[in-house]
């Protein structure tokens, strides 16, 4: 999967990091792949588009765990993002946790009150 983004002189790029954690079997080793390559933040010449793309790869190939890692990792990066935290809604509802889809989503909204695909979201995961 070729993934968009540049490379800065000395970094790291994030989607090798992410792609290397996957590679070596991200679900046998479980989780902590992800989270040990999102705490190289510092390291990361991170483009929120190409994590997000990785955390949609993984979404649309039913691996809900490994996709909310990511775009929670996402989310850290990129804290100001209301269209992140949307996606970390989207991979929480995925996984049916219900709260803290809700909780995502509400910030999306905190960020962006007109983004319509967490107003939607909200209102159908509230019963409304």
């Amino acid at each position: 999967m070729k993934l968009l983004g540049k490379v800065r002189d000395r970094s790291v790029r994030a989607s090798e990091l992410f792609q290397n954690a996957a590679s070596g079997g991200i679900r046998e080793r479980g989780i902590n792949s992800v989270q040990s390559v999102c705490a190289r933040r510092a390291e990361l010449d991170a483009v929120q588009g190409e994590i997000s793309a990785l955390g949609y790869y993984y979404l649309r190939g039913k691996r809900v765990r490994e996709a909310a890692a990511v775009l929670r990792c996402n989310a850290d990066l990129f804290p100001n993002s209301w269209n992140v935290h949307d996606s970390v809604g989207e991979a929480y509802a995925a996984l049916g946790d219900r709260e803290r889809a809700l909780t995502s989503y509400r910030r999306a909204l905190e960020l962006n009150p007109e983004a319509k695909t967490a107003q939607k979201a909200v209102a159908d995961l509230e019963g409304r």
